[in-house]
């Protein structure tokens, strides 16, 4: 959500247009994740405008996912594909779940006929749909393919989305990459939870932690340009999510 920093805290009420312009990018960006946005999102929609409005808004996600993830390397040692797992938060679980109508008694697990329901549950991407994941090498982007092998499963009250990413072509792994998880609007916060390779056991793997500080300060800068009267849409955010996310750096030796 956004925040116009004004005065000695440097921080102003949003409005209640810029309360549901913001809502409606959440459910957008959400949608073109999962095909459509659940019913219990839309639901919550109203009381978390209403929470927001109530006091000074800054810069923070409103749902979390916990990411790992596996660089695999071919026998060449090319970087070929990247497999990823997503461990949804409690709510946003809880709102897919039940609008999917799996564990209505609300044990928190799925049972076997249930878990069919859940696969693909959030694969229907939109075309153009980064995947809130990133790989760049000297400064690009690498492509990344579609999702394929997804397995979901609902487990101890959250959802976890395992599935696989080609990287198109394959990249030479003795070249730095950089790779980070976040979402665009931060909306959703992703933390980087595992990160390794798979054939690359002499691989270095470092994690540099984002400075928050910072981002909170980059990010009030930008939306101070953006005038209080106008209701801001995606494109004035930019990659307002990269800010706060960390960077995981890996460099395998030369085949």
């Amino acid at each position: 959500m956004m925040a116009r920093g004004r005065g000695p805290a440097g921080r102003c009420r949003m409005t209640m247009g810029r309360l549901a312009a913001a809502l409606a990018i959440a459910a957008h960006r959400f949608g073109r994740k999962a095909g459509r946005t659940p019913a219990g999102i839309r639901r919550a929609a109203p009381a978390l405008v209403a929470l927001l409005a109530a006091g000074p808004v800054a810069a923070h996600p409103h749902a979390f996912t916990d990411t790992a993830f596996r660089l695999i390397l071919g026998a060449d040692g090319r970087a070929e594909a990247v497999e990823i797992t997503w461990v949804y938060d409690e709510l946003t679980s809880l709102m897919v779940v039940e609008d999917r109508g799996v564990d209505p008694s609300g044990t928190g697990q799925a049972s076997e006929e249930e878990r069919v329901v859940l696969q693909g549950f959030d694969q229907n991407w939109d075309p153009g749909f980064p995947g809130d994941f990133y790989i760049r090498q000297g400064g690009r982007d690498l492509v990344l393919s579609a999702p394929f092998d997804q397995v979901a499963d609902y487990r101890d009250g959250k959802l976890v989305s395992t599935f696989r990413r080609r990287i198109e072509p394959p990249a030479d792994a003795s070249i730095p990459l950089s790779v980070q998880s976040y979402d665009p609007t931060f909306y959703t916060a992703y933390t980087v939870t595992s990160a390794g390779v798979e054939g690359g056991d002499d691989c270095a793997v470092a994690t540099i932690p984002a400075d928050t500080a910072a981002a909170q300060e980059k990010f009030g800068a930008a939306l101070a340009a953006i005038p209080a009267d106008q209701v801001p849409d995606e494109s004035q955010f930019g990659d307002v999510g990269r800010l706060f996310a960390d960077e995981v750096r890996i460099t395998c030796p030369a085949r």
